[in-house]
């Protein structure tokens, strides 16, 4: 339905070996990925997070001093930064055009060769390993800057980019940092040394230490971790959802803000090691399965003999450091673009001419090093001129757009066909989106996506286009304030063939009407030649709470009352067959350290939707229909001892939970204990006493294939958090619009981008009514 454009390939290629020896110069065994990357793993000695911060230099004699503070990464903070963020910059300098000619995401060439092949035979053994105190480290010489450059002016910037090239070009033996880190580990003894193990888990034997070329003695090696060389514990990126940060950091205004994943951080897997260092050992090639080790946080391939990089690197997603100095590279793939966790690019002493405008989307890095290089004098006098901020920023407001999506597919749940004994029915197709308020995108937010896409007057556009393209029958809005309801979407939409009602948070009951303008709310739209509006109302889940005498606990009042997420409530009546659709639409709050309050939000919703849904039972029914419809006997009668569950019920919702969640398994099974453990031990009346539940039978529009594999994309957040739940026992879903291309969003740091105009995607489903006989006889 959306995005209909060929959809591009990745392409690489193993191969190579190496050797590995214990710290005396004795060989290891199996060669990496001989003969093709056929063979097993021989594994490289490294140690967790050889971040150079903290790294000692090497003295004169080719050991490293210990409580030296330089080491070719980290140690030198960008100019004004302090060790952390961006440097602000404007007017910036036009370098290329979009014409320029750099690989793109699917056509960088296949690597092959291995570690320790042709580019290091005439080294010896010694070269092969991580060796502690040997290798060569007196032999090796520091490489030179290339010649014949312009001198730039010593700006902060460019003084910045000297200090770095000249740690990293003094890192030049063998294996420097792994030997650095492994010496400042014996000496201060710090409780943060692991034991270097097989990355790969395979079993702890004598013949599987053989097989992966480590001798018995290097069990008890041990290195230290970068963290600890620095002397603080760096805090995770600021929107990490792996991060819990304090109260005091949270923001419960913001709904932008994804929740974060469920995982308990002791089930999570942790790897022995974070750091590899090929670095100083005259390597040509690097073979693909080295990309393998995606756990991997910091890499050095400095000192070698490099011509290229492979695409493959975009693997290796929580790179924070990739150090490629003093090598012969004369381009870098563009898929280095997609590793956003990278804050220093240490590519001083190549022969590059330029740099692929795909790195715009490293919005955290803080050293991007290119002194000793060839490059374009106007780039440079950028660098110099605003630093790294300032040539990311360029590229990536300059990056030409790369090839749209391929089209998402539609999934076939059920027959879109009506039973015989109900007669012909009522099918409809409904979208819920999540468009995200222009007040919660700020640029330093989303400082992955370009400017330009990020700018209210061409998202809005963007929205505006997809809705009319998938021109549903029904159309659910999250996130849209009051202002750009009024003057944008409905006169839009009108002209499209909408009607529509948006209501604001509560929040703007408080305040003037210039100030109501920018809070946002929920809006339903509907095909005005398909639906009569009967009515619409508001659910406004702070005004439930403090109406709910059984419930004034402290919980209650300082955890829920606060919060002022809303549903919308339409009750809607089919022009054609003068059957009832129910449509409610609602914003759960975002905060997972408030799982409890989405519990209540969700419980106080049900609680209204029953109500609402028995009174528009009695309403009376429709003259007249359409004789087409349900076998010509009019519209359809609901019997009021079902107190409206015999009433089609859609429900629309950024839930902001995941399915397996406590909100989610109370949707789909009506019932939540009042031990369940999102309450997490806080106290709600009859909620934590008695219980959830509720009766209206509801179901996930996704549930037959497991749901979405994400509706909310971004460098830390990718899962499915919006949902279309639906009364299966009056009406079936037919079928539901596909995920987005997933090779599409490997080659993607995060929504929104020049494609898809907000954080969050359209959920697309088409229903057909079941008619009063199939109720009956199917349940």
């Amino acid at each position: 339905m959306f995005y209909p454009h060929q959809q591009t390939s990745h392409a690489s290629t193993g191969g190579g070996a190496s050797k590995h020896h214990d710290s005396n110069g004795d060989s290891g065994g199996n060669r990496l990925g001989s003969g093709g990357g056929g063979g097993g793993w021989a594994r490289h000695p490294s140690h967790p997070s050889f971040t150079p911060s903290g790294m000692p230099l090497p003295s004169p004699g080719g050991y490293p001093v210990l409580g030296s503070s330089a080491g070719g990464g980290g140690a030198y903070p960008p100019p004004g930064a302090g060790g952390h963020g961006h440097h602000q910059h404007s007017n910036h300098v036009h370098l290329h055009g979009h014409n320029q000619h750099h690989p793109t995401f699917g056509g960088s060439s296949n690597i092959g060769g291995g570690l320790g092949g042709p580019g290091n035979a005439s080294h010896g053994p010694s070269y092969g390993g991580m060796s502690i105190f040997g290798g060569g480290g007196t032999n090796q010489q520091n490489s030179p800057p290339r010649g014949n450059e312009p001198s730039m002016p010593l700006t902060a910037f460019w003084q910045h980019q000297m200090l770095r090239a000249e740690a990293s070009r003094l890192s030049s033996s063998p294996h420097h940092r792994a030997r650095a880190a492994a010496i400042s580990s014996r000496a201060t003894n710090k409780p943060s040394a692991v034991i270097i193990t097989d990355p790969n888990n395979r079993p702890a034997s004598s013949q599987s230490n053989a097989l992966n070329g480590i001798h018995r003695k290097q069990t008890s090696l041990s290195v230290t971790r970068a963290d600890s060389d620095r002397g603080i514990t760096p805090p995770p990126p600021p929107s990490d959802p792996s991060s819990t940060p304090g109260p005091d950091h949270a923001d419960p205004a913001n709904p932008a803000h994804p929740p974060a994943p469920n995982d308990k951080e002791e089930d999570r897997v942790s790897e022995p090691w974070t750091g590899l260092d090929l670095g100083g050992i005259r390597l040509k090639t690097l073979s693909t399965a080295l990309f393998s080790f995606d756990h991997i946080t910091s890499l050095y391939v400095n000192h070698n003999a490099l011509t290229t990089i492979p695409s493959a690197i975009s693997r290796l997603r929580q790179l924070t450091l990739l150090d490629a100095t003093g090598n012969e590279l004369t381009s870098i793939p563009p898929e280095l673009g997609v590793l956003s966790k990278l804050k220093d690019l240490l590519l001083f002493d190549n022969n590059l001419t330029t740099l692929p405008y795909e790195l715009g989307t490293l919005y955290q890095l803080e050293t991007l090093g290119v002194e000793g290089n060839p490059l374009d004098d106007r780039l440079k006098k950028l660098i110099a001129d605003e630093g790294t901020s300032g040539v990311i920023h360029f590229m990536r407001d300059n990056c030409p757009p790369g090839p749209e999506p391929p089209e998402r597919h539609w999934i076939e749940i059920e027959p879109d066909v009506s039973s015989p004994s109900s007669g012909k029915q009522e099918s409809f197709t409904v979208l819920t989106y999540n468009i995200l308020c222009h007040s919660f995108a700020p640029g330093t937010t989303y400082s992955y996506t370009p400017s330009w896409a990020l700018e209210w007057g061409y998202r809005k556009q963007a929205i505006l286009n997809e809705i009319a393209q998938a021109s549903a029958d029904i159309v659910c809005l999250q996130e849209i304030d009051c202002e750009q309801y009024a003057d944008y979407f409905l006169p839009e939409l009108k002209r499209h063939g909408y009607e529509g009602q948006h209501y604001p948070r509560s929040r703007a009951r408080t305040m003037s009407a210039d100030e109501q303008k920018a809070v946002d709310g929920c809006a339903t739209f509907w095909k005005s030649d398909r639906f009569q509006l009967v009515e619409a109302q508001v659910v406004e889940f702070n005004q439930l709470a403090i109406s709910k005498t059984d419930m004034r606990t402290e919980d209650m009042f300082n955890r829920v009352m606060s919060r002022d997420n809303i549903a919308v409530v339409a009750a809607l009546e089919f022009k054609a067959s003068g059957a009832r659709l129910l449509v409610a639409n609602s914003h759960i709050y975002w905060d997972h350290r408030y799982r409890d309050v989405k519990l209540v939000q969700i419980g106080m919703l049900m609680e209204e939707l029953e109500k609402i849904v028995e009174n528009f039972s009695r309403l009376p029914a429709k003259l007249s229909a359409d004789p087409e419809y349900n076998l010509g006997r009019g519209p359809p009668k609901y019997d009021r001892i079902q107190k409206g569950r015999d009433i089609p019920l859609i429900m629309c919702v950024d839930l902001n939970s995941l399915s397996g969640s406590a909100v989610y398994d109370y949707l789909s099974t009506g019932e939540i204990p009042p031990d369940h453990e999102d309450f997490m031990e806080h106290t709600y009346g009859t909620y934590t006493n008695k219980g959830l539940k509720h009766r209206l039978g509801l179901r996930s529009s996704c549930a037959s294939f497991g749901e979405m594999r994400m509706t909310n994309f971004t460098p830390t957040f990718d899962a499915a958090i919006d949902y279309i739940f639906y009364a299966h026992k009056t009406m079936k879903v037919t079928s539901v619009l596909g995920d987005v291309d997933r090779e599409y969003l490997d080659k993607t740091v995060g929504f929104p981008n020049t494609h898809f105009p907000s954080d969050h995607i359209p959920v697309f489903a088409q229903f057909r009514l079941k008619g009063s006989s199939d109720n009956l006889n199917g349940y």
